[in-house]
């Protein structure tokens, strides 16, 4: 952190806190436990995704400061947490926002994420937490439906969308057969290939489709972004395009939960009390399923040509493998089992997978 930008902040925000007994921490995450203490004039040592993020603290208070290197991501990130405060204050307050530094001073929400609490295994608050997330979602969407005008505003025109980020054409087979070549080394069938290559081009269709019609203010409901402070459920990191499908909410935060199509649901029904227009709720189920699968693949792929070349490409912040690695990759792919069960035109998928990877149980 170079210390003429802390001194931007300090002429803007002269009493927000006691500048001169100033300490910065570099964190990777908002969420994530700190690691790394620095002084002033000490850069942060890593850049996640353009951004770089301190902690500030000085006599007791503490902030969060963000640089975006891009002037686009800071624009949507002070326009999005602006408009979800109007909603319920429901992100961090923002203390200052540099246009010509893409520095953002604004309030600390601290450490209890969704994240903290998955790793200390606290399934009873983590869902009961997803709930309370739910409550969040479906109050910024009720606010962005009455009042599309103000995101416009915050955006000084069009609203940026996000894209459906669905794999590349023949992602499935590729990947499936990628993964057997080295870990069974034998190639897919032609009938195992058409396979593959059938449930993906059907999903790829439906899911376009459905998400031309629905489409909502989205927050990424992850265990990384979510955090409670003072008894509430927050939101950080809104760096994301605002607009997308309402097929990609609550994707990260639940799909390997048992309690899944629950939570599901109630978020559905939630945005019927709320007046919201009505989503289908077995189509939505059904596409979520059949997206858990698509959506994993590249990271399955991943999982098994380094656990089999004896690397981890999941690691600290200090480059040591996760000592829960294992067991969170067994989770991930219990979760695609549990997306694919109940549809009898999934079994034969669901058999591949089965034939070559051993996809945990649902209750294992």
């Amino acid at each position: 952190m170079q210390p003429e930008m802390i001194q931007k902040i300090r002429s803007a925000c002269p009493d927000l806190l006691e500048w001169d007994s100033l300490q910065v921490r570099t964190i990777k995450d908002p969420g994530a436990p700190l690691s790394v203490v620095s002084t002033l004039g000490v850069i942060h040592a890593g850049v996640e995704e353009g951004s770089a993020i301190y902690r500030l603290r000085a006599d007791g208070k503490s902030f969060i400061l963000k640089q975006h290197f891009d002037a686009e991501v800071f624009r949507r990130e002070v326009a999005n947490i602006t408009f979800i405060n109007r909603a319920g204050r429901f992100g961090p307050e923002i203390h200052y926002a540099g246009d010509e530094t893409g520095l953002i001073l604004m309030e600390d929400l601290g450490d209890e994420s969704l994240a903290y609490v998955w790793k200390n295994r606290m399934m009873e608050q983590y869902v009961q937490w997803v709930y309370e997330a739910i409550e969040l979602v479906v109050s910024v969407q009720g606010f962005y439906q009455s009042d599309r005008g103000l995101l416009r505003e915050l955006y000084g025109g069009a609203v940026p969308e996000r894209g459906l980020h669905l794999p590349l054409p023949d992602g499935l087979p590729e990947a499936v057969g990628g993964i057997m070549e080295v870990s069974r080394n034998r190639r897919l069938e032609a009938v195992e290939r058409d396979l593959l290559r059938t449930a993906e081009r059907d999903v790829k269709r439906d899911v376009q489709r459905f998400s031309e019609q629905h489409k909502d203010f989205i927050l990424d409901i992850t265990p990384w972004h979510v955090i409670r402070k003072d008894g509430r459920i927050r939101v950080i990191d809104l760096t994301a395009p605002p607009v997308g499908s309402v097929l990609f909410q609550f994707d990260d935060a639940i799909w390997h939960l048992p309690q899944r199509r629950d939570i599901l649901r109630s978020y559905l029904e939630a945005r019927d009390r709320f007046g919201l227009p009505h989503v289908d709720n077995e189509k939505f189920l059904r596409l979520k399923d059949r997206l858990t699968l698509l959506g994993n693949i590249d990271w399955i792929q991943r999982y098994c040509r380094d656990i089999l070349a004896g690397e981890h490409w999941m690691t600290d912040m200090e480059g040591n493998p996760l000592s829960d690695y294992a067991e969170s990759e067994r989770g991930n792919l219990r979760g695609i089992r549990l997306a694919l069960e109940p549809y009898d035109d999934f079994a034969p998928i669901l058999e591949l997978l089965d034939k070559y990877f051993s996809l945990p149980l649902a209750e294992g």
